[in-house]
């Protein structure tokens, strides 16, 4: 991965614990940022964009579909997406404000037999079943990303999901820690997000609807400006009181005059 460039538009808050509220003031934010960008690294202008998801009420649920095909056939790709669809329609016709932001396969059974790799039309089975991990939230929400990016009359490519990408990212790292276990405390502005994974797959994922944003205005209650409680964030805070070795001193401008 190499970044080839950077650029930020702040503007009326219009996203809150990750989940945009106001679509015609993050559009304005997409298209501003986006135009900056597109000066930064010399091109005329940026027509697609990726986005990483997350927010407030995102949470994971074991899906799986099946079909018997009778007697052993080659396992089409019509089929694998067949089989997706009908996960997909399980949980948003189950709930109508849930939307699915993404479908992790997870295994197939094939004639009773778990196999964790993707599949082709080289493996025959008669019984099949796969199962995923769909990651679900509100499907306002989801509306609310699409109408942003319309309203900037950006084509939006793809989303990830943010404990995918960690996934993906550690994935990269040829790292057996996935396989053996760990947890990821993801912590955003607004929002904190716990992802457990064992043996390369997702045990959970839970979005607490706190962040750094609310550590930084803790700080301000001690009578400080947000800017000074937000620098002292991010220079001397430290997950724990036990990671602390000595007391730090310094000068903080008075609030008030």
């Amino acid at each position: 991965l190499h970044i080839i460039g950077y650029e930020e538009y702040v503007n009326e808050p219009c996203v809150d614990r990750g989940v945009v509220v106001r679509s015609d003031d993050a559009g304005f934010a997409i298209d501003h940022s986006l135009h900056l960008l597109a000066n930064r690294i010399g091109v005329e202008t940026i027509l697609s964009a990726y986005t990483l998801i997350g927010g407030k009420g995102m949470q994971i649920i074991e899906v799986r579909a099946k079909r018997d095909q009778i007697r052993k056939k080659p396992i089409s790709e019509a089929l694998k997406q067949e089989l997706r669809k009908e996960c997909y329609d399980k949980i948003e016709q189950g709930n109508a404000e849930a939307a699915v932001f993404d479908l992790v396969l997870s295994y197939y059974v094939l004639d009773g037999v778990e196999v964790d790799h993707e599949v082709d039309e080289k493996c025959t089975a008669a019984l099949v079943e796969a199962h995923y991990t769909a990651f679900v939230g509100y499907k306002k929400g989801l509306d609310k990303l699409n109408e942003s990016f319309e309203h900037a009359k950006i084509s939006l490519e793809k989303l990830f999901v943010r404990p995918d990408a960690l996934f993906s990212a550690l994935s990269a790292g040829n790292n057996d820690v996935l396989a053996n276990g760990c947890a990821i405390l993801d912590m955003g502005a607004q929002t904190t997000t716990l992802t457990i994974y064992k043996g390369n797959q997702y045990l959970l994922n839970k979005v607490v609807a706190q962040g750094g944003w609310h550590i930084s205005r803790f700080i301000e209650q001690q009578g400080i400006s947000f800017e000074y409680a937000e620098y002292i964030k991010c220079h001397f805070g430290q997950a724990s009181p036990a990671y602390i070795e000595r007391d730090q001193q310094m000068a903080i401008p008075a609030l008030y005059k």
